[in-house]
């Protein structure tokens, strides 16, 4: 059986009260969210983060027992609703976290491919981007490609990227 684990949740509280919820968390059998650099983040509205916490906290328990892990714990999304509000209550600010752990913001922009003949090409769009790569992966097209970055420091950069559902990784230090 697969189910998610969360192994750390931060939540930062902008000036103007809106919420962005930084979590690391992966599969029970995979890889995915094991590393410093793999935190998701999601911007919120306050008001949105309240409805968010309010729904999953009024999910049915699971007739198993758990859906989830958080860290250690085995529990079910109301309890992670749960957990989600106490989080919030410990929210800190983006400077905290800033100076405090250290965080970056990681924006896919694209690939660059590089055809076996031909020139090589700059792929913006990140639907045809992944589209190539995993044609290059399963090899249907031949070629490499590199992964095309740009880090982002400013919060300013990283609420606007997040708004307009960018693809992004961050990195918090412990």
């Amino acid at each position: 059986m697969s189910y998610t684990i969360i192994r750390e949740t931060k939540i930062c509280k902008l000036a103007n009260g809106d919420i962005i919820h930084f979590e690391l968390s992966g599969c029970n059998n995979d890889t995915e969210g094991r590393s410093r650099g793999d935190f998701k983040g999601k911007y919120y509205k306050a008001e949105d983060w309240t409805a968010y916490i309010n729904r999953i906290e009024a999910t049915e328990k699971p007739a198993e027992g758990w859906d989830l892990k958080i860290g250690s714990r085995y529990c079910c999304y109301a309890d992670y609703g749960k957990h989600l509000r106490r989080m919030t209550k410990k929210a800190i600010t983006f400077d905290e976290l800033k100076y405090g752990k250290g965080i970056h913001g990681t924006l896919y922009t694209g690939i660059t491919f590089f055809p076996e003949s031909g020139k090589p090409e700059i792929i913006e769009d990140i639907a045809e981007a992944n589209k190539i790569a995993e044609a290059v992966c399963y090899g249907k097209i031949r070629g490499k490609y590199g992964i095309n970055t740009k880090l982002l420091y400013d919060i300013e950069e990283i609420t606007e990227a997040l708004k307009t559902g960018q693809t992004m990784t961050f990195y918090i230090g412990k």
